[in-house]
């Protein structure tokens, strides 16, 4: 524990107390100090949250957050790199395969007794003997292979292969660019929706300032005799509920905060300074028809469809593939010795092998017929979802064209309520007006004012939602 300059400060008179300076007065002066230290460590300290003042933070900031921490976008990007890693191995299939071999057998099996001399070149003359031939001494043979092969051609399931590898990476690619989208579109919806909390409790701290002033002005005139009782007393309920709506408020940005810290990737004790957004573009003027087109285009979701389409015929190309042959060159080099180490014999060996499929229980067919159903599943899906993305433009275009007329709608109302509350509250100075006259004119400003704040969260949010629903949410060109 650590005192303060000014904490010392404090304690320095007590050093000149003259009991300082007896053996008396020692059991006195820790009682002094004590107490001093008591009063000082009681005095209320702010946090180092608190004392730290909150950090700036502007939607793009918080978007580059959630970029670098929101788990679902580094599980994406782990999913590409295990695609990429994929289509590198799936490459391995079109190079040559090398392994070795070591056997160890002993036998007294005629055939294979004469196989092994000859392999280990110990095989003579005196082997031809009819009863050696076929009463041979039992024979050990160690034999070691290096076996080199080469793919040619395989049913095609090296090309096919490794083109699925390729389209997989796409389709990984795409899936992240979803994520990412849906990320920044998460990001954007809390960020605007704590900017709408900030934005609500400003109304209802200016509502707070305003039913006290009411107050302050029904107990003048109540005092003066002007006014009745009762304005008074309506005036003080009105300022407990408006006190009670800003405690709710208060809640509810904190609440809007965490979420947007959630949203982000980071910890939600997080507090900012929020930049207010521009909202100057006017996205609602380029049309409906260019919105659709450029969802066709880049929309991930009609690009993940397309790629899905695409492996499935390469998994119906693959199916048919089982039908042809396959073709491999092998060589091979091998050593056979009586002993492990031994050298006794060796010899090596070419060969093409090919393999053709005559017959095979019917089993490829069923599989063609099962590839061929899904290709075709994969492109009636594919109409679907594009038919559905149209549907989502459509909806995010004209929420979007909705959103902006109610916004200029309701900033409009705004400043007939602030003048409508002027005007009455004037009245009632004058005496020409009633208390409830004044507090419900307060309360219509006040609605009206969060009418404008949440049309204008539903504004800002509405351009997000069509750029997430036409592909261009995060990128810097939209079209």
């Amino acid at each position: 524990m650590s005192f303060s300059k000014e904490d010392i400060l404090l304690l320095r008179p007590l050093r000149n107390h003259s009991s300082f300076m007896t053996s008396k007065g020692f059991l006195l002066r820790l009682c002094l100090y004590c107490f001093a230290a008591a009063i000082v460590l009681s005095q209320p300290r702010l946090s180092a949250a608190q004392e730290q003042a909150a950090e700036k933070l502007t939607l793009s900031k918080a978007v580059e957050l959630a970029m670098s921490n929101n788990p679902l976008l580094k599980g994406a990007s782990a999913s590409l790199e295990a695609s990429q890693a994929n289509r590198s191995a799936s490459l391995s299939a079109f190079f040559p395969t090398l392994n070795f071999y070591e056997d160890l057998e002993r036998t007294n099996n005629p055939p294979m007794v004469f196989t092994y001399k000859l392999a280990q070149e110990r095989f003579t003359s005196r082997d031809f003997d009819i009863d050696r031939l076929n009463n041979p001494t039992p024979i050990t043979n160690w034999q070691g292979r290096f076996v080199l092969t080469q793919p040619i051609f395989n049913q095609g399931r090296e090309i096919i292969g490794y083109r699925l590898s390729k389209v997989q990476e796409q389709i990984a690619a795409l899936e992240k660019t979803k994520i990412r989208q849906e990320v920044s579109f998460q990001v954007e919806k809390a960020y605007y929706q704590a900017i709408l909390a900030e934005k609500t409790l400003d109304v209802m701290t200016a509502s707070v300032e305003t039913a006290k002033a009411m107050e302050g002005l029904a107990a003048k005139r109540e005092k003066a005799g002007l006014a009745l009782k009762s304005d008074l007393l309506s005036a003080r309920v009105h300022l407990v509920s408006a006190e009670r709506e800003r405690l709710r408020a208060e809640g509810d940005v904190k609440i809007a905060m965490a979420a947007l810290d959630k949203a982000m990737g980071i910890s939600q004790d997080r507090e900012w300074e929020l930049e207010p957004p521009q909202t100057n573009t006017d996205l609602a003027s380029r049309g409906l028809e260019a919105w659709l087109e450029i969802a066709r285009r880049k929309r991930p979701e009609s690009l993940l469809s397309k790629k899905m389409v695409q492996a499935a015929g390469l998994k119906t190309k693959e199916a048919e593939f089982q039908f042809l042959p396959s073709l491999n060159l092998q060589g091979s080099y091998e050593t056979n010795s009586r002993d492990l180490l031994g050298t006794d014999g060796d010899s090596w060996s070419i060969m093409a092998v090919m393999s053709f499929n005559i017959f095979n229980g019917l089993g490829d067919r069923a599989r063609l017929a099962a590839a061929s159903a899904e290709e075709r599943r994969t492109r009636y899906k594919d109409q679907d979802i594009n038919a559905q993305i149209g549907l989502e433009v459509r909806q995010a275009y004209f929420n979007l064209i909705t959103a902006k007329k109610q916004l200029d709608v309701t900033e409009k109302a705004v400043a007939q309520a602030e003048e409508t509350l002027r005007i009455l509250k004037k009245r009632y100075e004058n005496g020409l007006a009633l208390m409830v006259e004044v507090l419900s004119a307060e309360t219509a400003l006040k609605q009206t004012r969060l009418q404008a704040a949440q049309a204008r969260y539903d504004y800002m949010t509405a351009m997000s939602d069509l750029k997430l629903k036409t592909g261009v949410l995060g990128n810097d060109d939209e079209s």
